[in-house]
């Protein structure tokens, strides 16, 4: 992942392939996002780490921290699951630990599933940052996170997607 303010980032396939987070608005998956690249740069393999970045960095034209606080309330509260292919087993947590704001800085924690994700996984989509900004729905932010994970697989050609999975782990429909 690179730091924030280039025009690169690279998102896990675990994290953009999540079911029943249909809850979260644009503003929170965009933060999310920022916060991930953010910890991403440091070192995601010590248990327990603490981040922080500027509030400013998180926020859109909005210039109160209130639309920030509320985001990253929804983040603590949405709970990511991971369930192996082909399995009936899976795993879950929240998407976002203890967090704190204080000095114009958000300091955060990210679950251990969180981190392990982002530092084993072997899939990441090439997201072009420029792009997320101009979206104006989280679907279709979504989509354009879908579409960057597979753009870049040499091994698959095509994809058939029913429309149920399409709404459901592309676009985070809840059913």
């Amino acid at each position: 992942m690179t730091p924030p303010g280039t025009d690169t980032a690279y998102k896990a396939k675990e994290l953009i392939e999540v079911n029943g987070l249909g809850q979260l608005t644009l503003q929170d998956q965009r933060i999310f996002d920022v916060l991930l690249r953010a910890a991403h740069c440091s070192d995601l393999a010590i248990p327990g780490a603490r981040f922080s970045i500027p509030t400013a960095a998180l926020r859109t034209q909005h210039k109160a921290n209130e639309r920030i606080e509320a985001s990253l309330g929804r983040l603590q509260k949405a709970v990511l699951k991971i369930r192996p292919a082909d399995s009936t087993d899976w795993i879950s947590a929240p998407l976002l630990g203890t967090t704190a704001m204080r000095d114009r800085r958000v300091f955060y924690e990210l679950p251990s599933l969180i981190s392990g994700v982002l530092s084993q996984s072997m899939i990441y989509a090439e997201l072009n940052t420029q792009c997320l900004r101009v979206m104006r729905s989280k679907y279709s932010y979504a989509l354009y996170q879908s579409v960057a994970l597979r753009a870049n697989l040499s091994k698959k050609r095509h994809e058939d997607v029913s429309v149920e999975n399409l709404r459901e782990h592309w676009l985070g429909i809840p059913r």
